[in-house]
């Protein structure tokens, strides 16, 4: 059995921030279909996000709080994210 290497922050993150690539993927491909001319810049909005939000990830995981606190912050910036890929998809469709 393999010891987890990660601590528990840093496991939440990972998959916050997994999820959060897998749904921008999608949208990504949505963007990529519905509007075809103006995608690029779209997808690289998207993926902006992704990568804010990794980093407000690593600076809660950083922070001094504690899990709970961690947790709270790092649901909360899911949901942020989760919204601006949302209002990017409802401006095409």
């Amino acid at each position: 059995m393999q010891e987890n290497l990660l601590s528990a922050e840093m496991e939440m993150g990972s998959k916050i921030i997994g999820k959060a690539v897998i749904e921008a993927t999608k949208i990504s491909g949505v963007i990529t279909e519905k509007n075809p001319e103006n995608c690029k810049e779209l997808v690289n909005l998207i993926f902006g996000r992704c990568e804010i939000l990794k980093a407000e990830i690593l600076a809660i995981c950083k922070s001094e709080v504690n899990f709970e606190q961690k947790e709270n912050l790092m649901l909360a910036e899911q949901a942020a994210a989760t919204d601006y890929f949302n209002s990017i998809l409802a401006q095409i469709c």
